[in-house]
């Protein structure tokens, strides 16, 4: 019985493809990261790759799926050979998806520090602590959706003084 059974995991393969060596990274359902690698664009690092996935209950009956950033190559030939699900990426895929997605949260949170006062001293608490301004926009923008998440599970309105509470000063 292999890891993922045993533990009732779903188990992911994502490599980033370059020239020379690729960067390999396991991940299960939920994206924790199992494992990293550096391999090489050769049988050496062919084999060191099937190792790592064996490692995280990679079998001929039930083989991890890859994710690639390329359609081509001896690496991705060799992925294809049996019944292992290879999914080429494009590069530029990723990059997008973060241009579409980096704008939105951008925006998303400009009107968010605007009109409301707790989501604004939340940031500015992230900041003080000495979070980035993305980390902190990042950090509001999880608040919210957690709060939004709450609200639509316990079909409960939103509540801004629930969702950023004042803090409590300590005497000094």
């Amino acid at each position: 019985m292999n890891r993922s059974e045993e533990d009732g995991l779903t188990v992911f393969c994502g490599i980033d493809w370059a020239e020379r060596h690729h960067d390999v990274a396991v991940v299960d359902d939920t994206g924790t990261l199992l494992a990293k690698a550096r391999i090489s664009d050769d049988a050496a690092g062919y084999s060191k790759l099937l190792d790592l996935l064996a490692e995280h209950g990679d079998s001929p009956e039930t083989p991890i799926p890859v994710a690639i950033e390329t359609s081509r190559g001896l690496l991705v030939a060799a992925l294809r050979t049996g019944d292992r699900k290879v999914f080429a990426i494009s590069p530029l895929a990723a990059s997008r998806y973060r241009d579409r997605h980096g704008v939105s949260r951008k925006k998303w949170s400009l009107s968010a520090l605007q009109a409301s006062p707790g989501a604004n001293a939340h940031y500015r608490r992230r900041r003080e602590h000495g979070d980035w301004h993305n980390a902190a926009q990042r950090h509001l923008l999880n608040r919210f959706l957690g709060q939004l998440h709450h609200c639509l599970k316990s079909r409960q309105h939103f509540d801004e003084q629930r969702a950023f509470p004042p803090l409590l000063q300590t005497p000094a």
